[in-house]
């Protein structure tokens, strides 16, 4: 099960009405820039956070931190590390190359409607649109675990990084990868 919980003021108060232990408060604001402390929101500072309730235990799945105009959103990919897509510092980041074309097609969202069943389907990924023949770049370093077809993710190649940590390119038109080979 997922919910959200919206944080204006002390992060680690907060969560613990929300069921979450401190370290995982802990882990979220050594994944964020130094100069924001999430115990001592400011008046223009929120944190949104969608959160994993299983066997009665809370983790953060996602987050939105807004400071002002500064937007900051982080995925937990791993168990232990939250990934932000465009950041730069080397924190967790996984650095994408998108060309000025891309589109997002489908973003993170665990209560998703699945747009072909019209249940609530989670969408653990991100989905760019790209046009045809735009070359895939990995946005990690790994070794390609698969170059495969399925009927619903079409043509795709899963790459396997560091700590297990995997990323899929789905939806291609063909594969010039082989398994095996590193990226």
């Amino acid at each position: 099960m997922y919910s959200t919980d919206i944080v204006k003021e002390n992060a680690y108060l907060s969560a613990s009405r929300s069921g979450l232990e401190s370290n995982e408060i802990a882990t979220l604001q050594r994944s964020l820039p130094s100069r924001f402390n999430l115990r001592h929101l400011k008046k223009n500072e929120s944190l949104k956070l969608v959160l994993q309730k299983k066997a009665g235990k809370s983790r953060v799945v996602a987050y939105k931190f807004t400071s002002g105009s500064f937007n900051y959103t982080a995925y937990r990919i791993s168990d232990k590390k939250f990934y932000n897509l465009s950041d730069t510092s080397g924190k967790g980041s996984l650095d994408y190359p998108l060309p000025a074309t891309a589109r997002l097609s489908s973003p993170f969202n665990p209560a998703r409607l699945n747009p072909v069943s019209g249940k609530v389907s989670p969408h653990n990924g991100i989905d760019y649109s790209m046009p045809m023949n735009t070359k895939i770049v990995s946005v990690i370093d790994g070794k390609i675990t698969r170059t495969e077809y399925n009927s619903t993710m079409g043509y795709f190649v899963e790459v396997t990084g560091k700590a297990g940590v995997k990323t899929r390119y789905l939806h291609l038109n063909k594969i010039l990868v082989t398994k095996g080979a590193k990226v």
